[in-house]
């Protein structure tokens, strides 16, 4: 088969030069002759022009002794805003539902997160996004089981069950550092827990579910 894919013009005039050399050899089998005609009759079919890597998006954290390292709290007057654009670009390229910034390198108690969620009105999915600086939980009710969670800096195969709170209460502050509260429940509210624990250094197993 023909290589099927170009990422400019030139790139791809040059090539279609080599295989009309190798057609006029006769070096082309009959299916590689049609594929060569579809590529000089439609040749914008056939280029490919790949976006540029996000800068922000970062590797990350793996390494569980640098994880298990509480983060230290964002002070006034810091400039968080670099954090935040990689928090952001590094989640919305991954399958999770929250990042924190001791996952990209950053030991600072800042944690993003994108949860579905279901519109009523709209009859579609959308995605919440939480932004958590200096989060603590204040208020915690109904503790079960949540099994198999998983974790952005473990392999995919790795879930522990873990012991989560269905209802919480969060102290957070905004970009400016000024303080306010909001109620999570359900997937939110093991989401924020996950975050949280990752800001104190806390890993899935340290919140494995234990039988009380």
């Amino acid at each position: 088969m023909l290589k099927a894919s170009f990422t400019s013009e030139i790139e791809l005039t040059v090539y279609l030069s080599e295989q009309k050399i190798r057609k006029d050899n006769k070096c082309l089998t009959v299916s590689e002759r049609k594929q060569l005609q579809e590529m000089i009759d439609n040749p914008k079919k056939y280029i490919v022009i790949e976006k540029p890597k996000d800068p922000n998006i970062k590797p990350i954290v793996t390494n569980l002794k640098e994880l298990k390292i509480p983060c230290e709290e964002v002070k006034e007057g810091e400039d968080i805003s670099q954090i935040i654009l990689e928090l952001k670009a590094t989640l919305e390229n991954s399958n999770g539902l929250g990042l924190s910034a001791n996952q990209i390198g950053h030991r600072k108690r800042i944690s993003y997160l994108r949860i579905p969620q279901y519109n009523k009105e709209t009859k579609k999915m959308h995605l919440k996004e939480i932004l958590l600086i200096n989060p603590k939980i204040i208020e915690k009710d109904m503790p079960f089981k949540f099994k198999n969670e998983g974790c952005l800096s473990f392999p995919p195969n790795i879930r522990v069950n873990t012991r989560r709170y269905v209802y919480i209460s969060v102290q957070n502050y905004n970009e400016k550092l000024e303080p306010y509260g909001f109620a999570a429940q359900n997937i939110e509210s093991v989401a924020i827990q996950h975050e949280i624990s990752h800001l104190n250094g806390r890993m899935l197993y340290d919140d494995a579910w234990k039988a009380r």
